[in-house]
Order: structure tokens, then C-alpha cells, then sequence
């Protein structure tokens, strides 16, 4: 819950302090071991890396090594790490895009920020059940989100303006919406 918190208030703030290396880790799990594979493809996800190819992942998050040690260690699983930087063959921008999906992330933004721009509350009832939806939806973004460091964003970031949105909106909506919460426990004690 505490790492989840801390991600949500980092799609916000962004990355700007990467040194522009990246971490690769190597991973085969045989094709037969669907569930293993998707505990892999989860795990890692969380931890920020997306798929180039197959078996190999890549993050910029360099602190996450320990975890994904450990991870892999706890399957049993043969892996390697190396710790480098882009060399110049290949559009280092598209790999970036592709690997993870930013157009398909940057449309759910858009999505999200869409539904709850059309939402006029007025009542109580209506300010509570709203933030509710809000932070239900907002909370999913760390799992697609792998908080890029600015410098691989494309500008501006849509993920930036939809943070700052839901902060806007949590300030607005939150008073009237947990005031309702407090009238509603009240009432049912």
C-alpha cells in the first residue's frame, strides 16, 4: 500500500534525476510454465521493466535489481543483469513507445480524465459516490504506469496533466465527499 501511495504521488512529481542508464535483466521461463510466466510479467511490470524481446526486460529504475533478484531467486529462475546505456543503433524513442505502449497509456489518461471532467456533483451523496469512483480509477494507473524518467516522456506528458487533474479534483470533491463519509459511519452507529 505504501510503495502504491508512493508511485501515485510520483506520477505526479515525474523523473528527472535519471543518469540515462538503463537495467536489463534476462529471463526464460519455458513456455509451458503459463502461470510462472505471468507472475514474472507481473511482478516486473510493477517493478517498472517492459519486454524488448523475448526473455529480456528492460527498466530504468536501477534499485529495483535487488527486488527482481530476489524475485527470481524466491521462482528458481536463471537470469542475468547487465546495467548500460542506449548506443546509437536503433530509434532508442520508438523502442521507448513501443515497449511501454505510451500511446495506449496516454489514451486511458485521456480516457480517464474525460469521465470525470463531464461529472458535475451537487449533492452530498453525489461528492462522495464521485471521489470514490476517482480515486478507485486514479489508483490503477501504477500498474500500467512505469513512471518513465521525464527525458523518455514525450512532451508534453498527458500522465503529468492527468496527475495534476486528480490532485485538483481530490482537493475540490475530498472535503464535501469525506464529510458525507463521516455523516454516513454516524449514522449507521
Amino acid at each position: 500500500m505504501d510503495e502504491g501511495a508512493t508511485r501515485l504521488s510520483g506520477l505526479r512529481e515525474g523523473v528527472s534525476d535519471w543518469d540515462g542508464r538503463f537495467l536489463l535483466v534476462n529471463v526464460m521461463v519455458p513456455e509451458s510454465a503459463r502461470q510462472l510466466r505471468h507472475v514474472v510479467r507481473t511482478r516486473l511490470t510493477w517493478f517498472g521493466f517492459a519486454p524488448i524481446s523475448s526473455g529480456l526486460w528492460v527498466s530504468t529504475k536501477l534499485g529495483a535489481e535487488p527486488s527482481v533478484r530476489e524475485l527470481l531467486s524466491d521462482l528458481e529462475l536463471d537470469a542475468y543483469s547487465f546495467i548500460g546505456t542506449a548506443g546509437s543503433i536503433g530509434d532508442l524513442d520508438k523502442l521507448i513507445r513501443d515497449a511501454w505502449h505510451l500511446g495506449d497509456l496516454a489514451a486511458e489518461y485521456r480516457a480517464f480524465m474525460a469521465a470525470f471532467e463531464a461529472l458535475r456533483p451537487s449533492t452530498p451523496d453525489e461528492y462522495f459516490l464521485d471521489y470514490l469512483q476517482l480515486v478507485h480509477h486514479w489508483r490503477r494507473f501504477p500498474l500500467i504506469d512505469p513512471a518513465l524518467p521525464d527525458d523518455l516522456l514525450p512532451v508534453p506528458w498527458i500522465g503529468r496533466k492527468a496527475a495534476n487533474f486528480t490532485h485538483t479534483m481530490s482537493e475540490l470533491w475530498g472535503p464535501l465527499a469525506k464529510e458525507r463519509w463521516r455523516k454516513i459511519v454516524a449514522e449507521a452507529t
